[in-house]
């Protein structure tokens, strides 16, 4: 009979249906036993867990207080090293993109540079196959006469 009373107070406790006094049976249902059934062995654990967490009290700190204490000269050195730090870091990154970007364009000129010989090293073969072409036929025009 106990059992059936668990289950629907556990149903009303997992809709938030509960007053604080079945919520108490609950707790005390599950903190009484040390064996449950397979499906209440879940449920005990979370109550468990919640005593624990319930338990743990958080410090409190008094930042106001805390940074009073601390001199000015020490916490100092520790931002200014923040802020040299992000410089250093911002710096280095414009650079290596800057750098990036002009060997990128110290390629495409070296690129442009080649094909561009090649071009004109091709016009000046061909330029000299048609000076060529033209002595052979001016001598042949010269013998003739």
């Amino acid at each position: 009979m106990e059992k059936d009373r668990i289950a629907l107070l556990l149903e009303k406790y997992w809709n938030a249906e509960t007053t604080v006094e079945e919520e108490k049976l609950i707790k005390q249902y599950f903190s009484g036993q040390d064996t449950f059934e397979a499906n209440q062995r879940e449920v005990a654990e979370w109550f468990t867990d919640v005593a624990d967490y319930k338990s743990i009290v958080p410090e409190e700190m008094d930042f106001a207080r805390k940074i009073g204490k601390t001199p000015l000269i020490k916490i100092l050195p520790n931002f200014l090293l923040k802020i040299a730090a992000i410089v250093l870091l911002v710096t280095s990154l414009t650079l290596a993109v800057l750098y990036y970007n002009w060997m990128v364009q110290v390629k495409e000129t070296i690129a442009i540079r080649k094909k561009a010989e090649s071009s004109l090293l091709f016009i000046s073969k061909e330029l000299n196959k048609g000076y060529s072409s033209f002595n052979q036929s001016t001598m042949v025009i010269s013998r003739s006469n």
